[in-house]
């Protein structure tokens, strides 16, 4: 496949921070966007975000959103209409744990690149699912079937690093970033 170069989409980017770490959430949107369908995009992942507001922990914070139009690296500042609601979910006691689970949200565009993007910040909301394979499906957490729906079906369309629509899969994978568990291990 080919290689395409990361400002080849235009992107929209959410800072944001939970379990005490900073993170970010980038998007891709389709090559020739507006202003307008970045703020659409922002506000696509309010309303997922909001999906998940019962695993959101309670200290998950929208820091800053911003926007690159494609063939460009020079991000600013972005304004969504929506809000962002409270996170609902309590952290776990061990911040090292709260800092390093991640939930990935995964798909492929229809010419075939892979797409991902991961979400910390969430409870576990049940060990089950982790111990038997590491992914979460519609039927063990419901608030990840919404988030889903969401991500295929509500505009503007989402697209991989080749500009084509991106169809996400029926699941979300839970993983611990090797990172996050680095710095728990020198700082613990």
């Amino acid at each position: 496949m080919a290689d395409f170069a990361p400002n080849f989409t235009g992107r929209m980017r959410l800072r944001y921070r939970a379990g005490t770490a900073t993170h970010s959430i980038t998007w891709r949107i389709a090559r020739g966007s507006v202003l307008s369908n970045y703020e659409a995009a922002a506000d696509k992942l309010i309303l997922l975000l909001n999906d998940l507001t019962a695993l959101r922990y309670t200290d998950w914070a929208a820091l800053s959103w911003e926007y690159c139009f494609e063939d460009d690296d020079v991000f600013l500042p972005l304004t969504p209409s929506e809000t962002l609601a409270a996170g609902t979910g309590g952290p776990p006691s061990a911040v090292g744990v709260a800092k390093a689970n991640a939930f990935s949200f995964v798909g492929r565009s229809l010419d075939g690149q892979k797409a991902k993007f991961f979400v910390y910040g969430l409870s576990r909301y049940s060990e089950s699912y982790i111990i038997d394979n590491f992914r979460v499906t519609p039927s063990e957490v419901p608030q990840f079937g919404l988030a889903i729906t969401r991500l295929n079906e509500t505009s503007p369309a989402l697209v991989g690093s080749d500009n084509a629509t991106v169809v996400w899969y029926p699941y979300v994978n839970q993983k611990t970033n090797d990172h996050w568990v680095a710095l728990a291990r020198i700082s613990g």
